[in-house]
């Protein structure tokens, strides 16, 4: 008998899903998850263009003349698929965390809007990635960035972030997502 009430409460408890969170609890989880995703996007961005100019510098001073464009093309298309598989891993893991989060009901619908435009914006960061990687010209470099879904996306994460900054501030719980633009 004691076995099958243990059982019956683990079904229900498992049923039941992640916990809701009290509005402040939320804001203050998301504010941190926030700020810290900002500051490794940042990071992550800021080490790779460093890296980039040190290593097209290094080839300036070891290449060829007549090889030094082919030799920096390689090197920026290697370096910028790099970089964007970098903060794709940053933003997936920024979604899943922010995924995991049991907002309050007044708060729900943005919260399920901002995130799936998280998930969304790194759909095809692998197609993305790979056009990078093989890259044989700056324009196809420039044009696989601007044509990708991470910068297709890029209004509808900024719009959801913005509107999940709106939701808490009507909840009373006003915080600084880091939102682009805001």
């Amino acid at each position: 008998m004691r076995q099958a009430v243990a059982i019956a409460v683990l079904l229900v408890l498992s049923g039941c899903g992640q916990a809701t969170l009290t509005p402040t609890q939320y804001r203050d989880l998301l504010t941190e998850r926030s700020a810290a995703y900002v500051s490794e996007a940042e990071n992550v961005r800021v080490s790779h263009l460093y890296d980039l100019e040190r290593s097209v510098d290094d080839l300036v001073r070891t290449i060829a003349a007549d090889q030094l464009e082919a030799a920096v093309l390689a090197e920026t298309a290697r370096r910028s698929a790099a970089m964007f598989a970098s903060v794709a891993d940053a933003v997936k893991r920024y979604a899943d965390d922010v995924a995991a989060l049991g907002p309050p009901d007044p708060l729900r619908r943005a919260h399920e809007e901002f995130v799936t435009a998280l998930e969304l914006s790194i759909a095809g960061i692998g197609a993305m990635v790979g056009s990078l990687a093989d890259a044989s010209s700056f324009q196809e470099i420039d044009e696989t960035i601007g044509g990708s879904t991470f910068n297709d996306t890029r209004h509808r994460v900024d719009a959801a972030c913005a509107a999940l900054e709106s939701a808490l501030a009507d909840s009373g719980e006003a915080a600084d997502l880091h939102c682009r633009g805001g």
